[in-house]
C-alpha cells in the first residue's frame, strides 16, 4: 500500500505527463487549424488571383505540413515512454495516417478541405480530452483515488 505522499506524487507525475502531452497536441491542433485556413485561402486565390500569390500560399501550406510531421514525431517519443497514455499513440498514428493520405493530393482543391481539416481538429480535441481524463486533470473522484491505490 502506498502512503499518502506516494499517492500524491503519483498523481502529480501523471498530471505533469498529461499537461506535457496536451501542450504538444494543442500545437498539433493549431497547425491543423492553420492548414484549414490556408487551404481555404489557397482555394479562393486559385480561382481569383495571380499565380505568384497562389504559390506563396502553396509554399506556406507545405511548411505547415512539415511542422505537422515534426509535431507527430515529438508526440510519438513522448507517448511511447508513457504507459498511462498508451492507446493514445495508436489514435495519433491513425490521425497521422489520415492526414498523410489527405495531403498526398492536398493541392487538388475541393470543397472537402475545410470539412476534412475540421474533422481532424475534432479528433485532436477528443485526444486532448482523453489524455486529460487519463492524467487525472478533469476531476478528482473516488474512482481517481481507487486507481491510485492499485
Amino acid at each position: 500500500m502506498q502512503t499518502h505522499n506516494e499517492n500524491s506524487l503519483t498523481v502529480l507525475k501523471k498530471e505533469k505527463e498529461g499537461v506535457e502531452a496536451i501542450r504538444h497536441i494543442k500545437d498539433l491542433l493549431v497547425n491543423i487549424q492553420k492548414l484549414r485556413g490556408n487551404s481555404n485561402l489557397f482555394g479562393i486565390l486559385y480561382i481569383h488571383s495571380d499565380t505568384a500569390e497562389v504559390e506563396v500560399y502553396k509554399e506556406n501550406i507545405n511548411l505547415l505540413i512539415g511542422q505537422l510531421g515534426r509535431s507527430f514525431s515529438v508526440l510519438d517519443d513522448l507517448l511511447g515512454s508513457n504507459s498511462a497514455l498508451s492507446g493514445i499513440d495508436k489514435e495519433l498514428k491513425r490521425l497521422e495516417g489520415d492526414l498523410e493520405k489527405f495531403h498526398s493530393n492536398v493541392f487538388d482543391i475541393t470543397v472537402r478541405h475545410f470539412d476534412e481539416y475540421s474533422k481532424y481538429a475534432r479528433t485532436t480535441i477528443n485526444l486532448m480530452i482523453d489524455i486529460a481524463d487519463r492524467s487525472f486533470l478533469l476531476a478528482e473522484t473516488d474512482e481517481h483515488q481507487a486507481v491510485l491505490l492499485n
